[in-house]
């Protein structure tokens, strides 16, 4: 990716147990000092990409996995509890 703006968001599709069955991975995504997400892509992929972030700001990224069990109750859990920083450099 050669966007200055952009960032590409890759992980690892978690081992689940006997019964549970993964519905989707929710992306969200904030501005540092925010307290809700600006941005959210919801995907069956390992990998999602983000355009037209700001430049000198620093983002916070969380990756969300949404299952459901056996008798079809629908759960969420993140890896990473505070997410993953980064920071968007200016040209």
């Amino acid at each position: 990716m050669t966007e200055t703006n952009a960032v590409r968001v890759s992980w690892t599709r978690p081992s689940l147990p006997p019964g549970v069955s993964l519905v989707q991975f929710k992306v969200q995504y904030e501005e540092e000092g925010e307290e809700r997400a600006v941005g959210e892509a919801n995907t069956m992929e390992t990998t999602v990409d983000f355009h037209g972030l700001k430049l000198h700001q620093k983002y916070i990224f969380r990756v969300i996995a949404v299952v459901t069990d056996t008798d079809g109750s629908e759960y969420q859990f993140s890896a990473t509890e505070d997410g993953l920083e980064l920071y968007i450099p200016g040209t």
